[in-house]
């Protein structure tokens, strides 16, 4: 059977059914997370002090990440964006690259307040989580990073 006879193009009007057709896991992702996306916008404008405090965490930790980065304990890190996938999908909202012997290894994992550690954990139980609070220092920040690489290293 001959490749166009599998798919059908006749049926196959407009580029999204090809996409579908070709591409269904991906596809479906995409609109889930645009559907989740656009329902958390809305939630966000009613959360405003939540997501003034979310972000100070997470610049806490950007800030202790790029602390470890200068003294040569990581190679480097990266945040990821708002409403993405890694965000809404996987629960990740920091991802930094570490050197274990040979190999060259990356940890996920995700910030919040101690309040939502239990929920975090229920919700992506494969991501570990680092409970920040607000007036915690840069240096206690950085022993939980550590931690969470000791752990990741003897995981691996």
């Amino acid at each position: 059977m001959a490749r166009s006879e599998r798919l059908n193009w006749r049926e196959l009007v407009g580029w999204r059914k090809l996409c579908i057709r070709l591409f269904p896991h991906d596809v479906d992702k995409a609109e889930i997370l645009a559907k989740l996306s656009s329902k958390v916008k809305k939630e966000m404008k009613f959360q405003a002090d939540t997501q003034k405090i979310g972000k100070i965490r997470e610049e806490k930790v950007s800030n202790a990440l790029q602390s470890l980065k200068e003294k040569g304990e990581i190679k480097s890190f990266f945040q990821t964006e708002k409403l993405d996938h890694a965000d809404l999908m996987e629960g990740v909202d920091f991802v930094f690259r570490y050197i274990d012997g040979p190999y060259e290894k990356f940890c996920n994992f995700s910030v919040t307040g101690q309040k939502w550690v239990k929920q975090h954990e229920k919700d992506h139980p494969e991501i570990p989580v680092i409970d920040v609070y607000l007036k915690e220092t840069k240096e206690s920040i950085e022993r939980k990073i550590l931690k969470l690489l000791d752990r990741s290293k003897k995981v691996c």
